[in-house]
């Protein structure tokens, strides 16, 4: 989930640099989404540990 999310950042940090934007949008944009991926993976692992008991 870390891992997700640090690349997420790392990714809008590559794009705020490439585009020259002062504010950080792709960096929050990217975050963001990261953080939205690493939900629905946590809760698909979770779903999927819970129909096994």
């Amino acid at each position: 989930m870390g891992i997700i999310i640090y690349l997420g950042a790392y990714l809008g940090e590559y794009f705020d640099k490439q585009n020259e934007v002062n504010n950080n949008s792709y960096t929050k944009i990217c975050v963001l989404f990261s953080v939205a991926i690493s939900l629905y993976l946590f809760i698909k692992q979770a779903k999927k540990l819970n129909n096994e008991k």
